[in-house]
């Protein structure tokens, strides 16, 4: 990780009964979609705005473009239920390849933005109330070349 990314401790957080509706934690797209939710509820409690989920170009799919002060920020959320995997690890060179042109290509249509960066979410479900959270700022293509 470069000295521009920044990982958050993993934190702990409660998983809301109404957050299930409709999920089957033994499906991974259902798994993904729950992630998604709790990161963007993460995300709002901790000052960025969400400005579009599922953000779609010929690159590929950004789960969530947020700001942050004057920043734009692609999130790649990563989600398991397996409390031994790291989801992050999931997120290789190839990936984070891939945001860079989602980047550049969200930059493209909207060239008033002066500052974007990437961040991952990794979650694991623990169970159906519980889950950890870990938050990884700043990160860059380069950090894992």
């Amino acid at each position: 990780m470069s000295q521009e990314a920044e990982r958050l401790a993993w934190q702990s957080i409660e998983i809301q009964e109404e957050d299930l509706q409709g999920i089957d934690l033994k499906d991974p797209k259902d798994v993904g979609r729950l992630g998604e939710l709790l990161a963007a509820r993460y995300l709002n409690e901790n000052g960025y705005e969400n400005i579009v989920t599922n953000y779609r170009c010929i690159y590929g799919e950004a789960d969530i473009v947020c700001s942050y002060g004057q920043t734009i920020v692609m999130v790649e959320v990563k989600t398991r239920t397996n409390k031994y995997v790291y989801p992050e690890e999931k997120v290789n060179a190839k990936k984070i390849q891939k945001y860079r042109s989602i980047c550049l290509n969200y930059l493209m249509h909207h060239s008033e933005i002066e500052n974007i960066e990437f961040d991952v979410i990794a979650i694991n479900v623990i169970d159906s109330k519980h889950g950890k959270i870990c938050h990884i700022a700043g990160i860059s293509e380069w950090d894992y070349l």
